[in-house]
């Protein structure tokens, strides 16, 4: 009666044994966060941006390039801060560069 016990709790172990194996990647995402409509001729605004990595987890300070297109309608920082120089539609984008080494970029249309 010992020999089937003991087979079973051997088998049973060896269920338990084995690579655990957690695939927790998620599309990486990169959103302006405060992001307006409109902006008049002379003013200024500094956008914000927030950066989700691979495993959903908010990077700190991620390395980030802002461009405008045209980039004659607005003055673009390295921090967000935008100028407006005249009127018309600017495409805004926001990009960076993921752990794997893909770009990430988020755009709106500021009128």
């Amino acid at each position: 009666m010992k020999r089937p016990l003991s087979l079973w709790i051997c088998l049973l172990f060896l269920a338990f044994i084995g690579e655990d194996f957690v695939d927790d990647y998620v599309d990486p995402n990169l959103r302006i966060t405060n992001a307006i409509i409109s902006i008049r001729e002379g003013l200024s605004y500094q956008f914000e941006a927030l950066f989700f990595d691979e495993s959903g987890r908010e990077v700190n300070n991620p390395t980030l390039e802002w461009s405008a297109i045209p980039p004659t309608a607005v003055e673009i920082q390295s921090d967000g801060t935008l100028k407006a120089l005249e009127t018309g539609n600017v495409l805004l984008t926001v990009s960076t560069i993921g752990i794997q080494g893909d770009p990430i970029e988020a755009s709106f249309l500021l009128k």
